[in-house]
């Protein structure tokens, strides 16, 4: 069966709604203006062709891939036996859905998140134990046991199983290391049910799968059971996940309703591991951790850009905060067989997306040539340190710059073959391509220019080009400096 594919076409991109600036400070703070366009800058292809090269050659029997900007659906691909609604165990993708059940009471006000476990659980009141926080628990820093059956027990309640844990010694000191587990959640998960007085497949409903609209996610993995592995026990489909991970893209809310707060949001994307030792990870590229989700990338300034939930069986699902953006993988494989896959995706989304704040328009020109490709580092908020402007797919080691200009781009003058939306006579900052037609130029934004606008277009000699300017111009970006 070959691949499905849902891919919005166009020319432009989506852009959230945002303050818009000019980049020169005694210019005025313009109206914030509602952009609605097309939601990739480019093409998506390769973001499609590398799943399809994951699904030959780790032999999978199916594979569904979904890719969301702006909370609108970008792509949506089904490979071999998978459906669009395909419902799957998603293991470790059960910890985000887990952290934000306990995040929700805490939000409630009916614990807190350093509150320590024997304040509801009195097995866990004396002794070393005694140190171990709702925080550790979710933080892999407890010291409990990583794994064990116990978790997974269906003869017995969550309560049952959290009791049999104080039993089993502590591989640690409480709060002096960092060792990956589900054990430490089975806890936190029994304790959810104490404050709360439900039980934790209620909870689930009533906290988080409820009031997002998701209808077939449940941690009934084996079947129904009053001991739910909280940490590796769900399933769920693609658009179930994708409602949760939109959540979580706008702070805490969807759809006007507030299932976490936005500081609750933020705490699942810190890193937990700090500068503890890391006694065991699976992650095998060694990166942070947060709540439920692994931590891929982070700005300059230290926050977070990109985290992951994944799963032992091949799942994946992430948030993209650097171009607001969510995905997930949905196949039946070794999670770390397909991860070098995702993170080519990754990389792949970076050139199809715009960063948040950043938004191409019009087209590269002439329309004969194979356009080369800007776009912007990172998100534009105001004081990023790492902020700049790349190309790819330029024509090799080539002469060329990009045109900037204050407030947004034109609609497009005509000269010759090309079609100029920056004018021809602001600044040029020179950009020459490498053997590959890369390039880049760096450049900080400094505090103070929240609010502001520029445009920017860049052209490169075209040796042997098919137009008769000589020339390959970009599509125009559109910058807008965020909030910082």
């Amino acid at each position: 069966m070959g691949p499905l594919r849902i891919d919005p076409s166009g020319v432009c991109c989506l852009v959230a709604p945002a303050m818009h600036f000019r980049i020169l400070l005694p210019v005025p703070m313009l109206a914030a203006v509602a952009l609605a366009q097309a939601p990739t800058c480019n093409d998506l292809s390769p973001f499609v062709a590398i799943a399809q090269q994951a699904f030959t050659q780790l032999q999978l029997p199916g594979l569904v891939l979904r890719l969301d900007q702006h909370g609108q659906t970008a792509n949506l691909t089904t490979f071999g036996a998978h459906t669009v609604g395909q419902i799957m165990p998603i293991a470790s993708g059960s910890k985000a859905l887990a952290a934000a059940v306990l995040l929700s009471l805490v939000d409630a006000n009916l614990c807190a998140f350093d509150d320590p476990v024997g304040n509801y659980l009195p097995e866990y009141a004396t002794g070393p134990k005694a140190a171990i926080t709702l925080r550790m628990c979710f933080s892999h820093t407890s010291g409990l046991p990583t794994f064990d059956p116990v978790t997974s027990d269906p003869t017995i309640t969550l309560r049952q199983a959290a009791a049999q844990v104080a039993l089993m010694p502590l591989h640690f000191p409480p709060d002096s290391a960092f060792e990956y587990g589900n054990v430490s959640m089975h806890v936190a998960g029994a304790v959810c049910e104490v404050v709360s007085g439900l039980p934790w497949h209620t909870l689930f409903q009533q906290r988080i799968a409820g009031p997002l609209g998701m209808t077939v996610t449940n941690f009934f993995t084996g079947g129904a059971t009053q001991n739910p592995s909280i940490g590796d026990g769900a399933w769920s489909s693609a658009e179930d996940y994708t409602r949760f991970l939109d959540m979580l893209r706008q702070g805490g809310e969807r759809n006007s309703v507030r299932v976490l707060a936005p500081a609750s949001v933020e705490l699942m994307l810190t890193d937990v591991i700090g500068n503890r030792p890391v006694v065991w990870s699976p992650n095998p590229f060694g990166v942070r951790c947060g709540l439920g989700m692994w931590l891929e990338r982070q700005d300059a300034l230290g926050r977070t850009l990109l985290a992951c939930a994944p799963g032992a069986f091949g799942f994946f699902g992430w948030l993209d905060r650097e171009h607001d953006a969510t995905g997930v993988w949905l196949a039946t494989t070794y999670f770390a067989w397909a991860y070098p896959y995702l993170r080519q995706c990754w990389d792949a989304c970076d050139d199809a997306l715009s960063p948040l704040g950043v938004d191409c328009l019009g087209l590269a020109t002439p329309a004969c040539a194979v356009p080369p490709r800007l776009n912007a580092l990172t998100w534009s908020r105001d004081g990023q340190p790492d902020f700049g402007v790349q190309v790819l797919g330029a024509p090799a080691s080539a002469f060329g710059g990009v045109w900037f200009a204050l407030g947004p781009p034109g609609a497009g003058l005509p000269i010759f073959d090309l079609v100029a939306y920056v004018p021809l006579s602001s600044p040029l900052v020179p950009l020459i391509t490498d053997p590959l037609g890369e390039g880049l130029y760096p450049f900080a934004l400094p505090l103070g220019l929240f609010g502001l606008t520029c445009s920017m277009q860049g052209a490169w000699l075209n040796a042997g080009s098919c137009g008769t300017s000589g020339l390959i111009a970009s599509r125009a970006l559109r910058i807008d400096v965020l909030a910082p």
